[in-house]
């Protein structure tokens, strides 16, 4: 997938790879979500339920009342949790093992938290339709893309670190695929945050 002599990546292998880790990022949270109680030990789970729900606390409390102030501060508060994630996925040799696992974490999370907020009381049979319902909004196929730039980054960057050929070609595309990734990520953020108080009115 590679070019022979400088692993930089022409756009149409870098698209094909995208789709490649949002298609498996998708099958890492639904794997999550059906296995969370298998997966993780529920303290770890309970730690991801409960910031996911100050999260939402926050997103309830700012989309209260609709104004474009409103709207930017949301969206700049769901933009700086995932930019923290994010700037993980940029590790070169750790970055696809970080992100494989905080995917399937979020689903698991997601089922604890619909499994006590939605449904009110743990081990119930997985409600697929819920997450179903969740994975058909916009921002998440957004928020995938800006991951999958990342991820992708992380992957050449670390191929060029093992082949000693750190040019300043590969790192300057590795730094402005991974700008990138954040402008992207911030429009998944600002769709988020526009789906909150569209639902929320």
């Amino acid at each position: 997938m590679l070019e022979s002599g400088d692993p930089v990546l022409n756009l149409r292998r870098r698209v094909l790879i995208w789709l490649i880790l949002i298609f498996l990022s998708i099958v890492g949270m639904i794997l999550g979500y059906i296995y969370a109680y298998t997966i993780f030990p529920e303290n770890i789970l309970r730690l991801g339920f409960e910031r996911l729900s100050g999260i939402a606390r926050e997103a309830s409390e700012i989309s209260k009342s609709f104004s474009f102030d409103h709207l930017l501060r949301l969206a700049i508060a769901i933009f700086i949790n995932n930019a923290i994630a994010n700037l993980l996925f940029m590790l070169p040799f750790l970055g696809l093992i970080i992100y494989a696992y905080v995917v399937t974490f979020t689903g698991a999370v997601l089922r604890f938290y619909i499994d006590h907020i939605l449904i009110g009381g743990k081990y119930s049979p997985p409600k697929l339709g819920i997450l179903l319902t969740l994975l058909a909004t916009p921002h998440t196929y957004i928020e995938f893309l800006a991951y999958a730039i990342t991820v992708t980054e992380s992957i050449v960057f670390s191929i060029s670190l093992v082949r000693t050929r750190v040019t300043r070609r590969n790192t300057l595309s590795y730094l402005a695929m991974s700008g990138l990734s954040y402008f992207v990520l911030f429009i998944a953020a600002f769709v988020e945050a526009l789906t909150i108080f569209l639902i929320n009115p």
